[in-house]
């Protein structure tokens, strides 16, 4: 074949030669959406959820685009995918607000229930309330971590609550409050380690293992709450 007739040839199928095509919409699609996920904050579930979203937009758009080429007709009917991926960033960070906030909740569900359940079965005896200027801090203690648990979980509901209104400072706010309720919570259960009658010591160290494992990742979570809506 001549240098010319392969000019010809190129010129006359450019589409061929930029990969557009009728089989190329779906390959638009999956590189317009992964430039868009390059934005989106969380873990693939979050992603995936909104991007599947963004998919079907994406899928009905090239079902009418015309003469235009696939990605021409995504450009002009949604904008640049890195805009788009900033803007639904927002969203994505108000989702996963949402989700720690309930991690958060069911975490404290768990260790009232736990607590609960100890209770009904091992009980808590009289003399483990110390004596001397321990007991003081101790009691101090005991109505701090009721107060701090308590608090947390009114500020987990809220987050839940009033994370989708507008301007989300509410959730913002509820989410804080969860946080700093869980760090006094931390700091009563120290306390109260620190002041208990010597005898009880030990019993209290083993107790506070399990109300670790379930108070720090709950700390953790309301963090990242608090960071998703100040980033929103």
């Amino acid at each position: 074949m001549s240098e010319g007739s392969s000019r010809v040839n190129r010129q006359a199928c450019p589409a061929e030669r930029s990969g557009e095509g009728p089989s190329s919409g779906p390959d638009a699609i999956e590189r317009y959406l992964e430039q868009v996920g390059r934005q989106l904050p969380g873990g693939p579930r979050v992603r995936r959820d909104i991007l599947d979203e963004l998919r079907d937009g994406l899928t009905q758009t090239l079902e009418h685009h015309g003469d235009d080429t696939a990605e021409t007709a995504l450009r002009r009917e949604f904008g640049d995918p890195q805009q788009i991926g900033v803007a639904l960033a927002g969203e994505a960070r108000l989702r996963l607000a949402r989700r720690h906030a309930v991690i958060v909740l069911l975490l404290l569900l768990a260790g009232g229930l736990g607590w609960q359940a100890y209770q009904s079965v091992v009980g808590i005896a009289d003399s483990t309330v110390p004596t001397g200027w321990a007991r003081s801090v101790f009691l101090a203690a005991v109505e701090a971590l009721q107060a701090c648990a308590m608090l947390a979980q009114i500020g987990a509901v809220l987050t839940v609550l009033t994370v989708s209104l507008p301007g989300r400072w509410a959730a913002e706010w509820a989410a804080r409050i969860t946080l700093v309720a869980l760090a006094g919570f931390a700091l009563a259960v120290a306390s109260m380690l620190v002041s208990i009658a010597p005898a009880h010591r030990l019993d209290a160290v083993l107790v506070s293992i399990p109300v670790a494992g379930l108070t720090l990742p709950a700390i953790r979570y309301a963090y990242f709450a608090t960071r998703h809506l100040r980033l929103r």
